[in-house]
């Protein structure tokens, strides 16, 4: 999952993963709370200035994904996403948490297309590009690059 989200971008977080012995049902219990990046991941909840839909939308999801809508987010915000699992006895996991910082700005995306039957992650995929302005408001001009591999169009 991304750390950084875009102006319009969604935010999807996904525990598909995790199953339970035997094949047995899972219960899936996600939580938000405000971050800070500088703080300890594990700082006590302020959730206070989130918006209540947001609040209501997490705590109303209790499956193995969650999707949030870019307009729950606040822009220029940190958010840190949690989820613990409850197996069928009840027990009740450590909290899974991801940190996720929204910009005012989108974010550009490149979209790969293959018609090959097969691509391995070691055919090489070269991509090129000129920033010609760099908004005040980030930090720096680091690149970072986020996979996400999806099944093909029909």
């Amino acid at each position: 999952a991304p750390s950084v989200l875009g102006a319009n971008s969604d935010l999807v977080l996904s525990v598909a993963n995790v199953v339970g012995s035997g094949g047995r049902p899972m219960i899936y219990r996600w939580s938000v709370r405000r971050g800070d990046g500088a703080q300890k991941r594990r700082q006590t909840a302020d959730n206070t200035s989130l918006p209540a839909n947001l609040l209501a939308y997490v705590a109303s999801v209790n499956t193995s994904s969650i999707t949030v809508p870019s307009q729950l987010i606040p822009v220029e915000t940190t958010i840190v996403f949690g989820v613990s699992v409850i197996n069928f006895a009840g027990e009740v996991s450590s909290v899974t948490e991801h940190v996720v910082r929204k910009l005012a700005i989108d974010i550009p995306s490149i979209t790969l297309i293959s018609n090959a039957p097969v691509v391995r992650a070691t055919s090489p995929i070269v991509v090129q590009g000129v920033v010609a302005d760099i908004p005040s408001s980030l930090q720096s001009a680091d690149v970072d690059y986020y996979w996400t591999v999806v099944p093909p169009l029909p």
